[in-house]
């Protein structure tokens, strides 16, 4: 913790003394955002493969991020930000009270961005750790709360059709292995943006994504084996913008490894398609608006990486671990939105799950419902 406090101050304080140099345009400034979250999350209906049920779970959760932003000159941006979360909580910032951290005791933080960034007429480079910076979604793929390490380069041209193509990689090494037995991320994605007549807006996202030597198990002390991913994903959005927009959308992810020979990858457990589709009405952005969603999801085993997609949907988890694992699963998601005031706003969703294949014996099932109370300053 002490290594995290000298690392920050080595983050921040240049940047602050940067900032009062009066020599700097207000341009230049830092902007600072922060991010409050309060959750309230209720679990029910969770059968394990034995059959039997899990406890009946409540929760409240508390989330706060603090990110610092200097641009310094045309060119060049550096980014930091100081999130809630437990060291080896992959997937989010969220911290239990109550969970193991003693009556009262602080809660931990950590470093969640430390990056740089050089843009110039629409081409950027972006170095160090930042937010996975392509078309994601719905966290299937890949969990909105995971910022990965590495480098990402991206162009953007076109006005009435916009087009962004990049190219990333990303390296994980994990804890206790040798750095050749690191596992990498490599992607490329395009994505369109353009308007077919007035008050339309169309998304369309085609990429190809490999994850190289992802080992079966997140805990390096638990795994058994290592793996590819060679992920295919198309995604496509029709927004009809009016004051109460409605937007629909697909999103397909199929994975091409081959994992017949694969004998860590039970049979009747190989389906390698994800699908999800959406459909979205109104818009959150003065206060007393509101929106409505509904998301359903239909999930293979081998489809995506387990431990980097989304945990959100229920409380299935690989062994031994609370990271969470939730693929082999068909799903809906119901979604209440409302603004009440300018920066605060609440969220309410209700989840269904049902594995595909029996995991053992019997389904996994779940049932789960979310409160949050989101705070932007």
């Amino acid at each position: 913790m002490k290594t995290s406090y000298f690392i920050l101050l080595g983050i921040f304080l240049p940047l602050i003394a940067w900032s009062q140099d009066t020599t700097h345009t207000a341009k230049q400034a830092l902007a600072f955002e922060g991010y409050f979250s309060n959750r309230f999350e209720y679990d029910w209906n969770s059968q394990t493969p034995q059959g039997n049920f899990r406890d009946n779970r409540f929760r409240n959760r508390l989330r706060l991020q603090l990110k610092v932003t200097q641009k310094i000159n045309d060119h060049f941006t550096v980014e930091a930000e100081v999130r809630t979360g437990l060291p080896d909580g992959l997937t989010g910032p969220y911290i239990t009270i109550g969970d193991n951290l003693g009556t009262f005791n602080s809660l931990p933080i950590g470093i969640g961005k430390a990056n740089l960034t050089y843009h110039h007429k629409g081409f950027s480079i972006k170095v160090g750790k930042f937010k996975y910076p392509f078309y994601a979604k719905n966290g299937i793929l890949w969990g909105g709360h995971i910022l990965p390490e590495g480098i990402a380069v991206a162009k953007t041209h076109g006005e009435k059709v916009k087009m962004t193509t990049g190219a990333s990689i990303f390296s994980m090494r994990f804890k206790g292995k040798d750095i050749k037995e690191a596992g990498y991320i490599y992607v490329l994605q395009n994505q369109v943006e353009f308007q077919p007549f007035s008050r339309a807006k169309v998304e369309a996202n085609a990429g190809f994504l490999l994850f190289s030597n992802m080992p079966d198990h997140p805990a390096v002390t638990e795994a058994t084996a290592v793996r590819d991913y060679k992920i295919g994903t198309f995604s496509a959005r029709f927004t009809h913008q009016t004051k109460k927009p409605i937007a629909v959308g697909i999103d397909l992810h199929y994975n091409v490894e081959n994992y017949v020979n694969d004998p860590g990858v039970p049979v009747g457990q190989k389906e390698k398609l994800a699908a999800v589709t959406t459909i979205k009405y109104g818009k959150l952005s003065k206060p007393k608006d509101w929106v409505l969603q509904a998301i359903y999801a239909r999930v293979g085993h081998m489809s995506v990486v387990p431990f980097l997609s989304q945990n959100d949907w229920g409380r299935w988890s690989y062994k031994n671990s609370s990271f969470g694992k939730l693929t082999n699963f068909n799903g809906m998601e119901w979604r209440f939105a409302y603004r009440m005031m300018e920066q605060v706003d609440m969220v309410i969703r209700y989840y269904h799950i049902h594995s595909r294949v029996k995991p053992g014996a019997f389904h996994n099932t779940g049932e789960r419902v979310r409160l949050d109370i989101n705070v932007r300053f």
